[in-house]
C-alpha cells in the first residue's frame, strides 16, 4: 500500500486558530506509481487539448456577454431616421456645398446640377455624355460666383464657373490628346486655395509612372470680368428672342387678318398649321414663321401683302435693333458666339503655369570626377538642403554597406525582402499659405496682403517639409524650395490654421510639431501617443475657443485655437494652443467602437460628424465628448463607404445631404444599382435646439503680417482714443493743484518738526571728562 507522510508534522496545536493552512504541495508521494496520472498518456493529451478549448471558448462567450451588458447599460443618444428622398438625383458620385450654404452640387455620371439647399428645387444643370464626377469642391471668388473644381473617372480636371444660375465651363487643365501612341496623363489630385486665386494638379503620366505637382495662378478678377459680360450678352439675346418671337406672333396676326379680309369673312379663320409650329419652336420660331410667309407670298401673289401701316411698324422695330452678330462699332467682341440650339461656350482668358515640383529622388553618391567640382555644386550653407548635393562618392557608400553586410551576416537573413513589384507611389501633400515672418527676406509684397503667396509641400515617406514662393519670377519652373524644414521622423498629416497663423504637422512617432508662422517660431512639439501615429489633423473654428484679447497691442490678434488630434487607433485629443493642454476626447478600447471624424457641421462648429465602424453617422459636442444624436438611412440603405462617404452639408449646416447605396438583382441574376441621395433636416431636430440658440463670435480676428499694417493699425487706434485722452489730461490737470497743496503741506511739516529737533532747550549740558 502507498504510505502518506506529513512533511511538516507536529503535535496538535492547542487552538485552532494556529493551524496552518494545508496545501497539495505539503503531500509527498512516497509510491513512485503514484507519479502518474490515471488516464494513460494518448487520452491524458486530448484532455488538456480539450481543456484549452473549452476555456478559450468560455473566455470569448465571457468577454462577447460583457460587451452585451456595456451596451446595454450605455445611454443612447437619440435617434433620428427621417430621412427624404431626393427622386431626381439618386446616382449622385459627389457632393459639395457652396461657402455661403445657398446651394449645393451634385456630380453626376453625365454632367453636374446645382440644386437650392433648402428647397432641393434644380437651379442650372451642365450635361455631357461619359463624363462621370468622382470629386467636385466649390470656392466663392466673387459676388455669388462660384469656381467648382472637378475630376471625372477618366483622370481629367474640368474648371466651371456658376454665376446668374448657370454653370459654365472654364478651363480643361489637362486635356488628353486623341492620338494613337500618344501619352496618356491623367490627375490624381487636385486642390484650390481658399478664393481661388492659385490651384495645384497632381498629374501622373501612366506609361511611365512619372508623377509631378503642377501650380498654376487663376486670373479671378479676370474672370469675373468676363463673366459679367458673358450675363449682359446673355440677357441681350434673350431680349432679342423675345423680341423676335413677338415680332413673329405680330406678323402671324396681320397675315391672318389680311387673309380672312380677302376673303370677305372675319370669323371662323384658323392660324395656318406652318405658322402656329414656327411660334412654338421657341429659338427657331423667326426663320420657321419667315421661310412660311415666304411661300405663301410666292404662291400667291400680291394677295397676302400686310398693310402699308403695318409694314411701316415693322420696318421702324426693326431699325431700332441691331442685326444679330453685328455688334456696335467700338464694342469688344462677344464672348459668345451662339447659335440656334447649342449650348452657350464662352471662351475665357486661361491660366498661367507658375510652378513645376517633381518628387525627391533618394539620396546617391556624388557623380563628380573631383573633389573640386563636387564642392561646386554643395550650396553655401545659408539654408537646410534636402541633402542632395554633397561630396560623398558612391564608393564610398558601397564599402559602407559592404561592411556593414559583413558585420552582421548572421542577421540579414531576418530582414523582409525587397518587393519591387508593389512600389507605392509618392502622393503630395499641399496648403496655399499667406507670407508671414517665415518668408525669406525680398519675397514678401505688400500688394499680396490676404492673398497665397507661399505653398507648403511634403511628399508621401518622407520627413522634409519644403516652401516654395508662388511670387517668384523665373523662366524655369522647376526651382528648389526656399525652405526646407527636416523632421525627426516620417511625415504622416498636415494642417494650417483658418486665419494661416498656425501650421501642425503630424509624424509618424505619434509626435504632433506646431508652428506659430506669425512670429516665425516653433510653438512646440505635442507628444500624443508613443504607440500609434498622427492620422489626422484639424484646427476648429476659433468662436468655440476663449479669445483673451489684451488691450496692447490695439490690433486684434487670435492667440488661441483648438487643434483636433486622431491617431491611427481612431482615438481623438484636443490640444488648446494658449493653455499648452492636451485633453482626451475619445479613446478606442473593449467598450468603445473606432470612430472617424469627418469634418464639423458648418454653422454648428462644436459638433462633429464621424462614422462609426457599423457605418452609422454621429453628431458630437466637441466640448465635453458626448454623442448628441445618431442618424440612420432607411432600411435596405447603408453608407457608400464607411470611412469615406458621399455627403454635404447645406443652408448653413440646417441640411445634411448623405448618399445611400443599395443593390439588387433582377431575374437573370445581374445587380441593379438602386443608390438614391437622402436629405436631413438637422433643423427640425430637438436635441440640436441649444446649439442654435447659442451665441457666437463668428468674426475671425485678423493678423498683420506686415510692418505697415501694423502701424496703420497704432495709428488709427491713438486716433480713436484721442478723445479719452483729452479727458484724462483735464482730469489730471485739475487735481494737479490738490496734489501741489498736499506736497507743499507735507513740506511744512518736515520744517516744524526738523527745528522743533534742533532748538537749544532740548539740549542739556554733560559733564565733562578730566
Amino acid at each position: 500500500m502507498p504510505v502518506y507522510v506529513r512533511k511538516n508534522m507536529t503535535f496538535t496545536p492547542p487552538s485552532l486558530e494556529n493551524i496552518a493552512d494545508l496545501d497539495e504541495n505539503d503531500f509527498e508521494f512516497i509510491d513512485p506509481d503514484k507519479l502518474r496520472d490515471q488516464i494513460p498518456q494518448p487520452y491524458r493529451l486530448v484532455n488538456k487539448i480539450v481543456d484549452s478549448v473549452v476555456e478559450k471558448a468560455w473566455s470569448f462567450i465571457s468577454e462577447i456577454e460583457t460587451k452585451k451588458t456595456a451596451n446595454l447599460n450605455k445611454i443612447r443618444p437619440p435617434k433620428y431616421d427621417c430621412a427624404v428622398k431626393l427622386q431626381n438625383h439618386e446616382k449622385a458620385t459627389a457632393l459639395t456645398d457652396s461657402v455661403d450654404g445657398r446651394y449645393v452640387f451634385i456630380g453626376l455620371s453625365n454632367g453636374i446640377v446645382a440644386i437650392d439647399s433648402l428647397t432641393q428645387e434644380t437651379v442650372a444643370t451642365w450635361d455631357e455624355e461619359k463624363v462621370d464626377i468622382v470629386h467636385i469642391k466649390c470656392h466663392l471668388i466673387g459676388v455669388q460666383t462660384y469656381l467648382l473644381v472637378t475630376i471625372d473617372e477618366m483622370g481629367i480636371v474640368k474648371l466651371f464657373i456658376f454665376s446668374s444660375e448657370q454653370i459654365f465651363l472654364l478651363k480643361i487643365l489637362n486635356e488628353q490628346v486623341q492620338e494613337p501612341g500618344s501619352t496618356k496623363i491623367i490627375s490624381t489630385k487636385c486642390e484650390s486655395s481658399d478664393e481661388g486665386d492659385y490651384i495645384g494638379i497632381v498629374l501622373e503620366n501612366t506609361s511611365s509612372s512619372e508623377i509631378w505637382l503642377e501650380l498654376h495662378r487663376l486670373p479671378r478678377d479676370t474672370w469675373l470680368r468676363e463673366m459679367e459680360t458673358v450675363v449682359a450678352e446673355l440677357k441681350a439675346l434673350s431680349q432679342q428672342q423675345e423680341e423676335e418671337a413677338a415680332m413673329a406672333a405680330e406678323g402671324t396676326d396681320d397675315n391672318t387678318q389680311v387673309f380672312t379680309e380677302r376673303k370677305g369673312s372675319t370669323t371662323n379663320i384658323k392660324i395656318p398649321p406652318t405658322l402656329t409650329i414656327g411660334v412654338r419652336r421657341g429659338s427657331n420660331s423667326n426663320t420657321l414663321l419667315s421661310h412660311s410667309i415666304r411661300e405663301r407670298r410666292g404662291s400667291s401673289g400680291n394677295s397676302l401683302s400686310p398693310t402699308p401701316k403695318t409694314d411701316t411698324s415693322i420696318k421702324k422695330r426693326r431699325k431700332t435693333r441691331s442685326p444679330s452678330g453685328s455688334p456696335k462699332p467700338g464694342t469688344p467682341p462677344p464672348l459668345l458666339t451662339l447659335t440656334p440650339g447649342e449650348k452657350p461656350n464662352p471662351k475665357f482668358t486661361p491660366q498661367s503655369l507658375v510652378l513645376k515640383i517633381h518628387p525627391p529622388q533618394p539620396i546617391t553618391g556624388s557623380t563628380s570626377s573631383s573633389v573640386m567640382s563636387a564642392c561646386q555644386k554643395v550650396d553655401s550653407g545659408e539654408v537646410i538642403g534636402t541633402g542632395q548635393h554633397h561630396i560623398i562618392t558612391s564608393g564610398h557608400l558601397e564599402q559602407r554597406d559592404s561592411l556593414f553586410e559583413q558585420q552582421h551576416e548572421n542577421m540579414m537573413k531576418y530582414l523582409p525582402e525587397a518587393d519591387n513589384q508593389n512600389v507605392e507611389i509618392m502622393q503630395p501633400t499641399f496648403h496655399f499659405v499667406t507670407s508671414s515672418r517665415l518668408t525669406p527676406v525680398g519675397l514678401e509684397q505688400p500688394s499680396q496682403t490676404g492673398r497665397p503667396t507661399t505653398v507648403v509641400v511634403w511628399w508621401t515617406g518622407e520627413s522634409n517639409l519644403r516652401q516654395y514662393s508662388l511670387l517668384k519670377q523665373s523662366k524655369d519652373f522647376d526651382h528648389k524650395a526656399d525652405v526646407v524644414w527636416p523632421f525627426c521622423s516620417t511625415i504622416t498629416c498636415s494642417t494650417t490654421s483658418l486665419c494661416g497663423t498656425y501650421l501642425a504637422v503630424g509624424l509618424r512617432s505619434g509626435n504632433v510639431v506646431l508652428w506659430d508662422r506669425y512670429l516665425g517660431i516653433e510653438k512646440g512639439v505635442i507628444g500624443v501617443s508613443s504607440e500609434y501615429s498622427i492620422k489626422q489633423l484639424q484646427f476648429l473654428d476659433p468662436s468655440i475657443s476663449s479669445q483673451d484679447i489684451t488691450d496692447y497691442p490695439p490690433y486684434k490678434t487670435t492667440i488661441s485655437a483648438w487643434l483636433l488630434i486622431q491617431t491611427s487607433d481612431n482615438s481623438q485629443y484636443i490640444y488648446n494652443t494658449s493653455l499648452n493642454t492636451l485633453v482626451v476626447l475619445y479613446t478606442v478600447n473593449e467598450n468603445n467602437e473606432e470612430e472617424t471624424v469627418l469634418s464639423t457641421v458648418s454653422g454648428i462648429p462644436e459638433l462633429l460628424l464621424v462614422v462609426t465602424e457599423d457605418r452609422s453617422l454621429l453628431l458630437k459636442d466637441v466640448t465635453n465628448g458626448q454623442d448628441v444624436c445618431q442618424l440612420t438611412l432607411p432600411t435596405l440603405f447603408d453608407l457608400t463607404s464607411p470611412w469615406e462617404p458621399i455627403y454635404s452639408f447645406g443652408g448653413g449646416g440646417q441640411m445634411l445631404y448623405v448618399k445611400g447605396s443599395s443593390s439588387s438583382k433582377d431575374e437573370e441574376g445581374a445587380i441593379i444599382d438602386e443608390s438614391s441621395l437622402f436629405v436631413y433636416q438637422l433643423r427640425s431636430f430637438p436635441s440640436l435646439d441649444g446649439y442654435w440658440k447659442r451665441p457666437r463670435n463668428n468674426d475671425i480676428k485678423p493678423v498683420h503680417s506686415t510692418v505697415e499694417q501694423r502701424v496703420n493699425a497704432l495709428l488709427k487706434h491713438r486716433i480713436a482714443v484721442q478723445p479719452e485722452r483729452k479727458e484724462r489730461l483735464q482730469k489730471r490737470w485739475n487735481m494737479m493743484q490738490q496734489e501741489l497743496d498736499i506736497i507743499l503741506q507735507c513740506q511744512e511739516t518736515a520744517k516744524k518738526r526738523t527745528c522743533h529737533a534742533y532748538t537749544p532747550s532740548t539740549y542739556r549740558s554733560t559733564p565733562q571728562l578730566m
